[in-house]
């Protein structure tokens, strides 16, 4: 048994920054796409001090060592930038799979209303440009668009970074685009003094589809229920095509459904409850409800991407998609005898909260069984059974129940997936990245009659051994460079 003394003297915060820390799904890649800075306002230097200006830049150049506090990350920012790189460094990351994901039409629709709102919206000045970028070209296209977006501001950062580090007694480590789990090795063995590493990661398999496929989302709603997708080879081979591109471009998964059908798999509902009210204004919140199918699953193309997707080594996040799909793939896991790359990157746990969109009990025994993970997310909406705005509490109780319900392979299951920059609304104890080492304070904290619930050892493989091990074994790339 541990002594209370023994209890209070746990070292947290140096344990938390010497731990490896794999953040499986988070967004970097979105300020870096919609936030990097707008060439016209270079001519009038003051405007980029206005808030209404934010620029993930401008948030990269923040002090490691100088937090901010949580009060200005309430609710679901978008201008307060949760994963800016400093922030990263400071809260110990490691690794983190930076999720590009482009807005689908039928979301844009929802919010702003008919396609004449979204044509307006998307001519105005500020707008014009990232609609140029990710909303105007395909699906494909918009997505090697973002993922160009978040390689350039690392760059950027890295320049600034460097100079910082000759002049400065504060260390900044530089960050890396990391295609290949021969170089994530090589990087975790200079044992901290390396690179952050981000690794493309690709949310919703809209994604690969490009002119061809097009953007209609009840055109493939209506697919899942037919053959007829099946038959069209033009569709099938831009897909596979673009799916092979991404491999080789170090992808390590693809969340396959996101918030509409697409030509891969259908979703559960995507929004919060409150979010109707904003759908509400100029969006049709009854469609929405109606649009969105839990009979549905995969396509017949859809079975043709996973099972290649398994080929190629890369990793298939069952994140989003409806029961009907997720069960189509484990059963074209056991089918192929696949471990390792079946994943569920951001998700809660249905027995907790009975959302579809989180997974049922023997959902998380499949997938520890086949030697995957089971990323919590630090969303409250989703851990928790009513809203509130503290969630740390149910984060560990989400941890705990997986945990238990994995059965032999329930301390292998548990990973973290934060989706901090993905529109989300983390608990207010957890609003950045920075102030991740608080929920190693959590879980060091817990005891069962005096007894650590959570060992070293095990709390290391929640914080990235798991997503580590899942990570060598399940993304082979056989694709991509060395």
């Amino acid at each position: 048994m541990a002594s209370n003394d023994e209890h209070e003297s746990r070292d947290w915060e140096s344990f938390h920054q010497k731990a490896f820390f794999v953040d499986m799904h988070a967004h970097p890649t979105m300020p870096a796409s919609y936030f990097s800075p707008v060439p016209f306002l270079s001519f009038f230097p003051p405007l980029k001090y206005l808030p209404f200006f934010p620029s993930f830049r401008r948030a990269n150049q923040r002090d490691p060592d100088d937090l901010p506090s949580s009060r200005s990350y309430r609710g679901t920012s978008l201008s307060e930038f949760r994963t800016a790189f400093p922030l990263l460094q400071a809260g110990g990351a490691d690794v983190v799979l930076t999720n590009a994901v482009v807005p689908e039409v039928s979301f844009l629709r929802a919010i702003l209303g008919g396609r004449w709102n979204v044509r307006f919206v998307a001519r105005l000045p500020l707008i014009n440009r990232i609609s140029s970028r990710y909303i105007n070209p395909s699906y494909f296209d918009s997505t090697l668009n973002m993922m160009t977006a978040i390689e350039t501001e690392v760059a950027e950062y890295n320049r600034f970074a460097e100079e910082m580090n000759r002049t400065s007694t504060t260390k900044r480590r530089l960050v890396e685009i990391v295609r290949s789990f021969r170089r994530l090795q090589e990087i975790r063995d200079m044992g901290g003094e390396g690179p952050i590493a981000l690794i493309h990661a690709v949310e919703g398999a809209h994604s690969l589809q490009g002119d061809r496929a097009g953007k209609r989302a009840a055109k493939y709603q209506k697919y899942h229920l037919t053959a007829q997708l099946q038959a069209d080879d033009e569709i099938k081979q831009e897909v596979m095509a673009n799916l092979r591109q991404f491999c080789a471009m170090g992808v390590a998964y693809i969340t396959v459904a996101h918030f509409y059908p697409n030509v891969v798999a259908a979703p559960c509902f995507p929004y919060p409850d409150y979010a109707m009210n904003y759908i509400d204004i100029l969006g049709d919140p009854e469609g929405e409800q109606i649009h969105h199918d839990l009979a549905l699953g995969l396509t017949p193309i859809g079975v043709e991407v996973i099972k290649e997707m398994f080929r190629l080594g890369m990793l298939v996040d069952v994140s989003h998609s409806t029961p009907r799909a997720r069960a189509s793939i484990y059963a074209i896991a056991d089918e192929m005898n696949v471990d390792y790359q079946v994943i569920a990157t951001h998700v809660g746990a249905y027995s907790i909260n009975p959302s579809p969109y989180n997974l049922e009990d023997w959902e998380i025994e499949w997938i520890a069984q086949r030697k995957g993970i089971v990323g919590v997310i630090l969303m409250p909406y989703w851990t928790q059974p009513q809203g509130r705005v503290l969630g740390i509490d149910f984060i560990s109780r989400t941890i705990e129940h997986i945990r238990s319900v994995g059965g032999v392979n329930g301390d292998d299951v548990i990973a973290i997936g934060t989706d901090l920059d993905g529109a989300t609304d983390p608990p207010d104890e957890l609003a950045h990245f920075g102030q991740m080492p608080r929920l190693t304070e959590r879980l060091m904290a817990e005891n069962l009659r005096k007894e650590y619930k959570y060992s070293d050892e095990l709390i290391e493989k929640i914080l990235g051994g798991n997503a580590w091990r899942v990570l060598e074994n399940g993304w082979r790339g056989n694709c991509a460079p060395d």
